[in-house]
């Protein structure tokens, strides 16, 4: 069985387009140094537009 570490990255308030072009450069900053699972935690998201 192998084991696969994660990385987790959560997210508050609203989900909007600004915050999702935000998102773009974090997820590729870490497709370039991280090869870990990436959780993403939106059960703090309160709007999603």
């Amino acid at each position: 069985m192998t084991t696969q570490s994660s990385t987790i990255h959560s997210l508050t308030n609203d989900f909007d387009a600004q915050s999702a072009r935000q998102l773009e450069v974090t997820f590729h900053q870490l497709s370039l140094c991280d090869a870990n699972e990436l959780i993403l935690d939106m059960t703090q998201v309160t709007f999603i537009d």
